[in-house]
């Protein structure tokens, strides 16, 4: 059943963190008000010259994802940032989207569609779901530029033959979902960079697109 809810009933919020700790987070989360939420794995990036010569340059990192009530948005940024110290340098970072659709919820729907301001839009999430493989070009593309990060998470199930779900999309076993935040006046430039490295709009070579982010912690501009 698909649920149409009112504007800023429900976001997405995520966090990005290494490896271990999204499940402390996750219980943490609960006890502030959060009913659940899903684990998947990814690789972060950095740039670093030394890192790249040690060949340490992949980060391994865990997305945990929560849907949870519009009015518990400020509060929660506010609490993973002070008790987990997200104004640090990677101490992991946090950021929310609009829910506007959803499938498999009681919550009673409403009759009409909602309508999204987005005035103070800082950041915009983008995603590209590329080949297996095809992860490392985009982030390449991305950096090149001016992206400072990415999270590569990878769409396996735990069979050859299975299928992972992530944010409502079927993403078979072998691709790659590139995520990235970026600041809005720079999403052009880097989706054109990343279209131009891999043929995007080629049939087969991947799907881009972007969300607004209505806040997002720990990101250093």
């Amino acid at each position: 059943m698909l649920v149409k809810y009112k504007d800023g009933d429900y976001v997405l919020l995520s966090v990005i963190v290494d490896r271990h700790k999204a499940s402390n987070i996750l219980e943490y989360m609960k006890c502030c008000g959060v009913t659940g939420g899903t684990i998947v794995y990814g690789l972060g990036t950095v740039k670093s010259g030394i890192l790249n010569f040690l060949e340490l340059n992949e980060e391994k990192k865990e997305v945990l994802l929560m849907i949870i009530n519009k009015e518990l948005e400020d509060e929660l940024h506010d609490k993973l940032l002070k008790k987990y110290r997200l104004d640090k340098k990677n101490h992991g970072i946090a950021f929310s989207i609009d829910v506007f659709k959803m499938m498999g919820s009681n919550i009673g729907k409403v009759e009409k569609d909602m309508e999204k301001t987005n005035q103070d839009i800082k950041y915009e999430a983008v995603f590209v779901i590329v080949e297996n493989g095809k992860g490392e070009l985009v982030v390449e593309a991305a950096q090149a530029a001016g992206a400072k990060g990415a999270t590569i998470i990878h769409g396996r199930g735990s069979g050859i033959h299975e299928k992972g779900n992530i944010f409502g999309l079927v993403i078979e076993p072998e691709k790659e979902i590139v995520l990235m935040l970026i600041k809005r006046e720079d999403v052009d430039k880097v989706t054109g960079s990343i279209r131009e490295k891999i043929d995007i709009e080629k049939p087969g070579q991947g799907i881009l697109f972007v969300m607004d982010v209505n806040r997002a912690t720990g990101v250093m501009d």
